[in-house]
């Protein structure tokens, strides 16, 4: 599977994450939320893309003011931004003080950026450390955490795990298989002082109770 924007998104989000299976937990995520497309409006969730294309543009010269774009309630850009403190922090980055855009991918990716760093470190340390057996994890503290949508349930859970395995696939070329369970631990044999099983000196000490020895 490719995407228009994928191999960017990747380069821009390991820049700063710096760990494969981090990067793919979060675009997992983002795939969910749109398709890596950084102009896709809320709702329009296949092609054509008309309404966010439009959307976009009006937002861009301004046909839909700053003020109803940051409180309209409508998800945008690659992570479905919605509510007004994160749409007024998407609209400063892309268009002030110098405008590039509210699709402009490069800011929103530097957007990205900023709130992992300065508003969600927490899931930004999820996904610096995540592994190959912690890739579910992250995906789903991604969603719970930092996307936040209404629908959290098991089926989300499992396509944005899915999704990330596919990132992980397309852009490292190494495909992670879930690791099975690991079995319980077997405890230890007690011993005794000079390494010999408990039951060694339980039996000998048996036996001389039994005159035996």
């Amino acid at each position: 599977m490719s995407w228009a924007y994928g191999q960017q998104i990747w380069d821009y989000l390991y820049g700063f994450i710096g760990n494969e299976y981090g990067v793919s937990a979060l675009m997992g995520n983002m795939i969910s939320e749109s398709q890596l497309l950084p102009f896709i409006k809320q709702g329009n969730t296949s092609p054509p893309w008309n309404p966010s294309l439009e959307y976009s543009a009006d937002v861009n010269d301004g046909t839909i003011s700053e003020n109803t774009f940051v409180h309209d309630a409508i998800g945008y850009g690659l992570c479905q931004w919605t509510f007004s403190s994160r749409k007024q922090g998407l609209y400063n980055k892309c268009m002030k003080p110098t405008y590039h855009g509210i699709d402009n991918i490069t800011y929103q990716l530097m957007f990205i950026e900023e709130e992992l760093t300065d508003d969600y470190s927490s899931t930004l340390s999820v996904l610096q450390n995540a592994t190959q057996a912690t890739l579910w994890n992250a995906t789903v503290y991604v969603l719970q955490h930092y996307e936040r949508p209404q629908d959290q349930g098991y089926e989300e859970q499992l396509e944005r795990y899915n999704n990330a395995i596919e990132v992980y696939d397309t852009y490292s070329g190494q495909h992670p298989i879930p690791p099975e369970p690991p079995d319980p631990p077997i405890p230890p044999t007690p011993t005794g002082h000079n390494g010999m099983p408990l039951y060694f000196y339980m039996g000998k000490k048996f036996k001389r109770k039994k005159g035996l020895l």
